[in-house]
């Protein structure tokens, strides 16, 4: 719930402004602090079984400094891992993975068990035993490659579309 999370949205409020009013030399101290402090704090209260009121808040920090570098934009290996295809790709329909990813488990078990010809039949008649379609790797890479789908038809047959509709309605400036 949101009030859970002022924390969190905090600190997003502040890289948000420290980004527009960059302070001269602090930004990159504060960057490496940051992380150093979210990766430390997200270590002592994963070990510790008492202390989980500020996970949240030290994964946060984290987070925080990878927004912040991304918007610096990524260079070297890993900035090239971004720009491969496959990758990008999937930033390019990240928001209906987001948004539809709870519906693929859901779908698998109906393609299962329910469907008009269900799925442990198939694969009763492939000779796989259940112990490979029930296993949870099986289960969860099939819930991912679900979300993919449906978030692949999603951006193509509705995101897309309506994105297309903004050459007909021009952004322009208020005059102040």
């Amino acid at each position: 719930m949101t009030p859970a999370a002022l924390d969190c949205l905090g600190i997003g409020a502040l890289l948000a402004y420290l980004i527009r009013n960059p302070l001269p030399t602090s930004t990159q101290r504060l960057a490496n602090l940051l992380i150093l402090s979210g990766i430390c704090g997200y270590a002592v209260t994963f070990v510790s079984s008492r202390i989980h009121a500020f996970d949240q808040t030290f994964l946060s920090f984290c987070f925080c400094w990878l927004v912040w570098k991304a918007s610096l934009g990524f260079t070297g290996l890993f900035g090239g891992f971004l720009q491969w295809r496959p990758i990008a790709y999937l930033g390019k329909i990240s928001y209906g993975i987001y948004v539809l990813h709870a519906f693929a488990y859901p779908f698998w078990l109906w393609a299962l068990y329910s469907a008009p010809l269900p799925g442990y039949r198939v694969f009763s008649r492939l000779h796989l035993s259940p112990g490979i379609y029930l296993h949870p790797v099986t289960t969860h890479l099939m819930q991912a490659a679900i979300t993919v789908l449906f978030a692949a038809l999603s951006w193509h047959f509705y995101e897309k579309p309506l994105n297309n509709l903004k050459r007909y309605f021009p952004y322009s400036r208020r005059q102040t």
